[in-house]
């Protein structure tokens, strides 16, 4: 999981991109939607069983929580993405700050 991200920091220090945060949050948007496909193309793999929701939502059909587990999951897949871009990001635009500090 580390290795990406360390490789995306790696790179947008070593080619000394002018706007790393931004950068970072952009592959981090795009990480985030191939997460989503992945993981929507794989689900049935994953869970051999129907999801069903509990409480007040325990009456719906199979196929409506389903549907419901699907659209949250891709939702919380582009969240992660993007979180990951702002973490990456900050931690990019700190290198870049100790740097300028050296270098003065």
């Amino acid at each position: 999981m580390f290795i990406p991200i360390i490789i995306w920091i790696g790179y947008i220090v070593w080619k000394n991109v002018k706007r790393p945060f931004l950068s970072l949050v952009v592959i981090g948007l795009f990480y985030g939607i191939f997460l989503a496909i992945s993981h929507q193309i794989f689900w049935d793999t994953a869970f051999n069983a129907s999801i069903q929701l509990g409480g007040n939502l325990s009456d719906l059909s199979p196929l409506i929580s389903s549907m419901i587990i699907r659209v949250f999951a891709f939702f919380s897949s582009l969240t992660t993405g993007v979180l990951v871009g702002v973490i990456s990001g900050t931690v990019t635009s700190v290198i870049y700050f100790l740097k300028s500090v050296r270098k003065k």
